[in-house]
């Protein structure tokens, strides 16, 4: 695996995460439904926590990938070649990226939640 390709495969989450959080934040759909958008139960269950949902989740999306590109070009930058193909901190960086993604489901899902407490 050359430099390049561990840089492409470092920066796909995060890239990701920034169209994701871009769409939900320019073109949130309107409508609940099962394929685009943050889909789980609770933001499915009234319009206003759909709508709720696809603005928090797209800001976390957006500003998690933005440090996530961050930390990748910073650790390809500072860290020397030999170590970077280190199974550890590649796998380290893989769970930090899916943490990103939990993180950002329980952040979500407690907004919601909220919105279910105050409407009691």
């Amino acid at each position: 695996m050359s430099i390049g390709t561990l840089a492409l495969s470092w920066l796909i989450a995060p890239v990701l995460f920034i169209v994701a959080g871009l769409l939900l934040i320019i073109k949130p759909p309107k409508n609940i439904n099962d394929y685009y958008g943050y889909r789980t139960k609770g933001s499915k269950k009234t319009k206003i926590h759909w709508n709720l949902a696809q603005k928090i989740a797209g800001i976390y999306l957006l500003a998690s990938g933005i440090i996530l590109v961050i930390i990748a070009v910073l650790a390809l930058l500072l860290i020397k070649e030999e170590y970077l193909f280190n199974p550890f901190l590649v796998f380290g960086i893989i769970i930090f990226e899916l943490l990103q993604f939990i993180i950002m489901i329980i952040i979500v899902e407690a907004k919601l939640k909220k919105i279910e407490i105050k409407e009691i």
